[in-house]
C-alpha cells in the first residue's frame, strides 16, 4: 500500500476513536447527577414523608366503628390501656391513675395526667385540658361518655378483654408503630422460652396450676384464662385442671367464676395461687380464715409447699406486667421469691 494511502486510513482511525471518546463523555455527563438535580430529588422525598405526616389512616374500632386516626398520634390519652401504650413508648399524656398504678411506676406516672375514673367515667375537663390528638377507651365505658370524648377528639373503642397479644397489636396500629409491637412480642417470647429452660428440673411433665380470689364480699372466685394464664400455661408451661377447664367452657375469655369454699378442692392444681388484695383491709380477716382453714391447709398443693400467696398484680394481664412476671414467676416456683 503507498504511503499517502495509509496515511488517509490512519487519519480515518483517528477521527472516528475520538468521535467515540467525546460520545461517551456525553453518556457519563449525562448520567452524573448535578447538586441542583440532587436538591430537588431530597425535596420530593421530603415533601412525601410531609405527606405521609399529614394524612390519615382508618381503623374500625369495638364498636364496628371506622375511625380516621391522625398519621402519628403525639399527644395520647389512653383510659385503662397506659400499659400498652407506655410499652410501644406512645407519648401517653394522661390515663386513669388507679388503674395505672398497678403496672406502672410512681416515676413513670410522675409525667402522666390523671383523667379520674373509676371503671365507668372519666373527668372529661381534664382531659379537654390536655388537647390530645387520640384517645384509647375500653368497651365497657357507657355510650354517653363515648360521645362526650368524641367531642374532643378521635376516640378509639378497644375490647378490654381481648387477648392481650391482640390487644397490644392494635395499639400498635393505633400508634403507627406495628413493628414494634412485634418486635415486644418476639422479646418476650424469646424471654419466655428462656424461663421455661430454667425450670425444666422443677415442673414435672402435666403438672397443672389454678388461682383463686378472695373479694370483700367474702364471694371466693376460681380464675380462668384470661389473666394467669398468659403467664403460667403459654409461657411457663404449667396445665389447667380439666375441672377448670369444663367450668369455663364455652366462656374461655370469662374473668373467674364464683364458688363454694367447699368445692375449692375440686378446682385445685398441683399448684395454686391466692390472689391477695393487700389494699383492702376488709377482706385481710375473711383471707387469714381461708388460708387457716382445714380446706386449705389439706390441699396437696400446700402440703407439697406449691401454695404461693400473691399479690394483686399477678392477676393483670398489661404487657408491662406480664414481661414482669416472667421474673416473678419463675423466682417463687424456683423457690428464690419472698412473696
Amino acid at each position: 500500500m503507498k504511503p499517502a494511502k495509509i496515511a488517509s486510513l490512519l487519519c480515518i482511525i483517528f477521527i472516528m476513536l475520538a468521535a467515540s471518546a467525546c460520545g461517551n463523555q456525553s453518556n457519563q455527563t449525562t448520567a452524573s447527577p448535578t447538586p441542583a438535580s440532587n436538591h430537588q430529588e431530597q425535596g420530593q422525598v421530603e415533601q412525601q414523608t410531609e405527606n405521609e405526616a399529614q394524612g390519615t389512616r382508618s381503623f374500625t374500632d369495638a364498636y364496628g366503628r371506622t375511625v380516621e386516626l391522625p398519621a402519628r398520634p403525639e399527644r395520647v390519652v389512653a383510659h385503662y390501656f397506659a400499659s400498652e401504650v407506655t410499652a410501644l413508648e406512645g407519648n401517653l399524656i394522661g390515663t386513669n391513675h388507679i388503674n395505672a398504678k398497678i403496672s406502672l411506676s410512681e416515676q413513670q406516672l410522675a409525667s402522666i395526667a390523671e383523667i379520674g375514673g373509676d371503671g365507668v367515667g372519666v373527668n372529661m375537663e381534664a382531659i379537654l385540658a390536655l388537647s390530645p390528638d387520640l384517645i384509647i377507651i375500653p368497651n365497657f365505658l357507657d355510650e354517653e361518655a363515648v360521645a362526650k370524648l368524641e367531642k374532643i377528639t378521635t376516640t378509639v373503642v378497644l375490647d378490654y378483654g381481648e387477648e392481650p397479644f391482640q390487644r397490644l397489636l392494635k395499639i400498635g396500629q393505633l400508634l403507627n408503630v406495628e413493628d414494634k409491637a412485634e418486635q415486644w412480642i418476639a422479646h418476650y417470647e424469646a424471654r419466655a422460652a428462656e424461663k421455661r429452660s430454667l425450670l425444666q428440673d422443677e415442673l414435672k411433665e402435666g403438672e397443672t396450676a389454678s388461682a383463686f380470689i378472695l373479694h370483700s364480699n367474702q364471694k371466693l372466685y376460681v380464675y380462668g384464662y384470661s389473666r394467669l394464664g398468659p403467664t403460667l400455661y403459654d409461657a411457663l408451661g404449667l396445665k389447667q385442671p380439666q375441672s377448670v377447664t369444663e367450668l369455663f367452657a364455652g366462656n374461655e375469655s370469662e374473668l373467674w367464676k364464683e364458688i363454694s369454699l367447699e368445692v375449692l378442692p375440686d378446682y385445685a392444681g398441683d399448684r395454686v395461687f391466692f390472689v391477695d388484695l393487700s389494699n383492702d383491709e376488709a377482706q385481710t380477716a375473711d383471707r387469714q380464715e381461708l388460708l387457716n382453714s382445714s380446706i386449705w391447709t389439706s390441699l396437696p398443693a400446700f402440703q407439697n409447699g406449691h401454695a404461693y400467696v400473691v399479690d394483686q398484680r399477678w392477676a393483670q394481664n398489661d404487657p408491662l406486667t406480664l414481661d414482669w412476671l416472667l421474673d416473678q414467676a419463675t423466682e417463687l416456683l424456683l423457690g428464690q421469691s419472698n412473696q
